[in-house]
């Protein structure tokens, strides 16, 4: 099927996807709804060999408050021929959106709502049978355990809206609880008497240094 928009009526034949609106990622906040429905992508198959892959910069030790990462999904056919697709991601927990998106100069996106980041009529065209897509996440004050939900459709390309497979991904986020290890400052022990017979004593004295 060609990318079409979710909200088309008669002429829904000829008009392009500019994205899917709010509320189709695939997340607790869309009702778990994805384009495979209501007026949107339907009749297709669940996705197959097709990969949805969502990654981040965010360090090992999770993410802190108020700091900008990079989120970047990429969407492969992984065998099967894709030359069109598109996708929705949001950033939730317990369904309410967490931190601000923004995907700063960019043709291939758009925010939805303030809360959803979809693909446009520009940024639907595969490229060897895969697409990547790239877009800042601000984790303000999200909570541990903050999820990334993505729900991507992987196009037949046979000019209508029948027929494309559709599957969800998600990517829970830790957040960096603020514990650290600290080497310890300088230590110096005294230790008595010397030569010792039958008691060794151990004592902590302030370091010079």
């Amino acid at each position: 099927a060609t990318i079409l928009s979710c909200t088309l009526l008669s002429f829904e034949a000829l008009t392009f996807s500019n994205g899917a609106p709010a509320g189709r990622s695939g997340s607790p906040a869309s009702g778990n709804q994805t384009c495979a429905g209501g007026g949107c992508h339907n009749g297709g198959p669940a996705i197959s060999t097709q990969t949805i892959s969502i990654t981040t910069d965010i360090p090992a030790l999770g993410f802190s408050p108020n700091t900008d990462y990079t989120v970047t999904i990429v969407l492969d056919g992984n065998g099967t021929p894709v030359n069109k697709g598109g996708f929705e991601a949001s950033i939730e927990d317990a369904g309410a959106s967490q931190g601000v998106i923004s995907i700063g100069a960019s043709t291939d996106l758009r925010v939805v709502s303030g809360s959803f980041v979809t693909h446009t009529s520009a940024g639907n065209a595969f490229s060897g049978n895969k697409k990547t897509y790239s877009f800042t996440w601000n984790s303000g004050a999200a909570p541990d355990q903050t999820t990334i939900y993505v729900a991507a459709n992987f196009s037949n390309n046979n000019g209508g809206n029948s027929g494309d497979a559709i599957g969800t991904e998600t990517l829970v986020l830790t957040k960096n609880n603020g514990v650290s290890l600290t080497e310890p400052k300088n230590v110096v022990i005294k230790m008595y008497p010397n030569p010792v017979s039958s008691i060794l004593s151990l004592e902590n004295v302030p370091s010079a240094v």
